[in-house]
């Protein structure tokens, strides 16, 4: 019965081996029913021959590794010297260690007490408290059902009796709920941001927080709006004369004003004249007028000089009619656009 013994261990060994180490699942927290078919045998000299065993076990998994069991094996055999029926009743109450949790193969040790009740020749030999070791196999099939070998030895403290029992079966885990695993769905990479709505993606906009409608240039940045500021200038002359009216003072220092505000203005002062004189006297006249208004802004006001030109043209651009007194004096005159872009 030993080598029997020795062979079943050795088998359940064999087969870890060729089956590999496949990871399941984990199973703490879980309660096992397992039903169990095998045999049972004896010790030579108790005159008992070898039986058929079945039995029920429940337990609990404390860890992946640690778990108790109590089972209940019913063994039915016959006497050797009168071929008689007999039957044994085992309640054992074991702790299991597992070996090898993660592996869906896993190998476990276990060890325990309990009782027997061995009835022959229609007499009962009462309750013997036992005292049993072994070992076992485990195969996960999944996640709530695993095929089991168990092969233990069991001593009885109170005869020195040492039997065997050998079986199989199959555990149902349950009462553990199990995480709801999220689905993770892979989602399209997000769109490039615009948080300002410029048109320009964040990760290459360079002026961020861009008011809304503003034109902004390829790296996000408003683009910048210019504009032609003109001030006109318009001076008129006593005939024959060169000199500033000091009724002009006013206008020229708006100009002048002008001229401060926008540092980057330019212009361009005309002198004209009327009709009366030749004409080589009266282009030198009109450009002596622009002359004399170009000065007085730069003397009076500090304006730059290069920032001003004065050039004469004489009697030739007439505004008025040279024949009256009035169109004369119209022609008379110094005028200037004075401008300047700006941008905003």
């Amino acid at each position: 019965m030993k080598k029997m013994f020795i062979a079943v261990v050795a088998t359940f060994f064999v087969l870890l081996v060729s089956l590999g180490n496949v990871m399941a699942e984990s199973k703490a927290g879980f309660f096992t029913l397992t039903p169990y078919l095998g045999g049972y045998s004896f010790s030579h000299e108790e005159g008992m021959k070898n039986g058929s065993a079945v039995g029920l076990g429940f337990g609990y998994n404390y860890t992946d590794r640690l778990g108790v069991e109590a089972v209940f094996n019913y063994v039915d055999f016959k006497t050797k010297s009168t071929n008689h029926n007999a039957d044994a009743k085992l309640l054992r109450f074991d702790g299991l260690y597992d070996l090898m949790p993660k592996d869906k193969l896993a190998p476990y040790l276990a060890a325990g007490l309990g009782f027997i009740d061995v009835s022959s020749d229609n007499k009962e030999d009462g309750f013997s408290v036992l005292f049993d070791f072994g070992a076992g196999l485990k195969y996960s099939i999944n996640d709530k059902l695993q095929l089991r070998g168990d092969v233990r030895n069991i001593y009885e403290i109170d005869g020195s009796d040492n039997h065997q029992i050998y079986t199989v079966g199959i555990t149902y885990l349950f009462g553990k709920k199990e995480p709801v695993r999220p689905v993770v769905e892979k989602k399209a990479p997000p769109a490039p941001a615009d948080s300002d709505g410029d048109g320009v993606y964040d990760d290459k906009d360079k002026c961020p927080n861009t008011p809304k409608g503003i034109k902004v240039d390829s790296v996000g940045c408003p683009i910048p709006l210019t504009e032609k500021v003109v001030i006109d200038l318009k001076v008129e002359f006593d005939f024959d004369k060169a000199e500033i009216k000091s009724v002009y003072n006013d206008h020229l220092q708006k100009v002048a004003n002008f001229l401060t505000a926008y540092p980057d203005a330019e212009g361009v002062i005309e002198g004209h004249t009327d009709s009366i004189g030749s004409e080589e006297y009266n282009h030198n006249l009109s450009h002596k007028r622009a002359e004399n208004v170009r000065l007085y802004l730069i003397k009076n006001f500090g304006v730059k000089a290069d920032r001003l030109k004065a050039e004469g043209f004489g009697e030739s651009k007439p505004i008025a009619d040279n024949k009256t007194k009035e169109g004369r004096q119209m022609n008379r005159r110094v005028i200037g656009v004075i401008s300047a872009i700006i941008t905003k």
